[in-house]
């Protein structure tokens, strides 16, 4: 759940991003093409199931593509950033992904 909602969190921003750099070309059909792309990705990975290397090859593409973009055009400029704002972020989402981890169920399966 904290993947989809930080996964959730990186489109919208991406959006805006791309909303400011081709205001006239990326209209509401555009969005579409990409939400479908992204809803067509799902569905592949949903009947196929790609296991061992592949997944990792997949997933290694997809994360490098994101820390990318996030690198290029979503972190802010050295000026408007706070080194403690990101150590009390960096802790909070630390803290949630242990407490989800350690209060897992984990002798259910």
């Amino acid at each position: 759940m904290l993947f989809a909602v930080a996964m959730g969190l990186h489109v919208l921003a991406t959006d805006g991003v791309l909303a400011e750099h081709f205001p006239v070309s990326l209209t509401t059909g555009w969005r579409l093409v990409l939400v479908a792309g992204a809803a067509g990705g799902w569905v592949t990975a949903v009947a196929v199931q790609p296991t061992g290397v592949l997944m990792n090859v997949l997933t290694a593409f997809l994360g490098g593509g994101i820390l990318l973009n996030i690198f290029v055009d979503e972190l802010a400029p050295e000026r408007h950033s706070s080194f403690t704002w990101f150590t009390i972020g960096l802790a909070a989402y630390s803290g949630l992904l242990a407490f989800a981890t350690f209060t897992t169920d984990v002798g259910a399966a």
